[in-house]
């Protein structure tokens, strides 16, 4: 999920994804400053383990602080500081 939203990713995972500030009638919302990313409907339990929906659900649960850091490395120690 970092390398999508920092568009380091392929295109193939970049385009299952959709970021709420890339929505035009969610573009003047406050959340499209906070980096993150919409999560779609599901009608089943079963889809929601699905990459579309379980990556942006826990992107979105992520700290704001850590969801804008840009270095891969960065992002990793500070990550496992709040996950330990």
């Amino acid at each position: 999920m970092h390398a999508i939203a920092n568009k380091e990713a392929p295109i193939y995972l970049r385009e299952l994804l959709q970021h709420v500030n890339e929505t035009v009638t969610r573009s003047n919302l406050h959340s499209s400053d906070s980096n993150t990313f919409i999560k779609p409907h599901t009608r089943t339990k079963f889809a929601e383990r699905a990459f579309s929906f379980a990556g942006p659900a826990a992107w979105n649960a992520l700290p704001a602080e850590l969801r804008s850091i840009k270095s891969k490395d960065t992002f990793k120690r500070h990550l496992k500081d709040s996950l330990f």
